[in-house]
């Protein structure tokens, strides 16, 4: 029977917090992006929080189709879908069709290939790392964790520490919905309002946005 699933929120929020979002224009790799991984920007734009939904919208959908097009074929679960579609949005359709072998590809095969994407440029890249085994927990049934993996290393600086975890950061305006997420209000990124979302991270209970 042919599908027409959409991406749910939980799906959703693990794309966001891997893709992270920029209201400011930013090189990657072979051109510039905006929003959340939106390519085609050019140097120097600027958005709205309102144009990167649109956008983030606009782009889901697109991988939506893309996954959609097996769904005869494999019938997929919500978490099953929800997992190729992030997978998809992060690495094109084309790489979708590879891992599925245009569709004679079993469910083993796509679980034990799916971890083998996780090169940028050629080399191990160890955000795709964390990226492919979050969408392979999710594929396997598990719902998509409330809250970041815990931050195992020594930094005590913040930014560091959300990159590391795939958490959003840079200024402390970007890090805003992150501390509403987190139960801190009026968030202007003094030492303490920082020092309680590193404390988070470091227990494996930061939330995510």
């Amino acid at each position: 029977r042919k599908m027409s699933r959409k991406m749910s929120k939980a799906g959703l929020s693990l794309l966001k917090s891997f893709e992270g979002c920029s209201l400011s224009a930013y090189y990657d790799v072979k051109g510039y992006s905006i929003g959340y991984g939106h390519f085609g920007a050019k140097k120097g734009e600027t958005i709205t929080q309102k144009e990167a939904n649109a956008l983030l919208k606009q782009d889901v959908a697109i991988y939506e189709n893309a996954v959609n097009k097996y769904g005869e074929i494999y019938d997929f679960s919500q978490n099953e879908f929800d997992a190729l579609v992030d997978f998809s949005y992060n690495l094109g359709a084309g790489n979708l069709d590879k891992l599925l072998k245009n569709g004679k590809a079993d469910r083993a095969h796509i679980k034990s290939h799916m971890i083998l994407y996780n090169k940028a440029g050629g080399k191990i890249n160890n955000s795709l790392i964390k990226r492919r085994a979050a969408e392979l927990q999710l594929f396997e049934g598990s719902e998509p964790s409330k809250f970041y993996p815990a931050y195992a290393g020594t930094s005590l600086v913040l930014d560091a520490i959300l990159q590391e975890i795939g958490a959003p950061y840079g200024t402390w305006k970007d890090r805003i919905p992150l501390a509403a997420a987190n139960g801190i209000t009026n968030y202007k990124g003094t030492y303490q309002q920082n020092f309680t979302l590193i404390r988070l991270a470091k227990k494996g209970t930061l939330r995510r946005i």
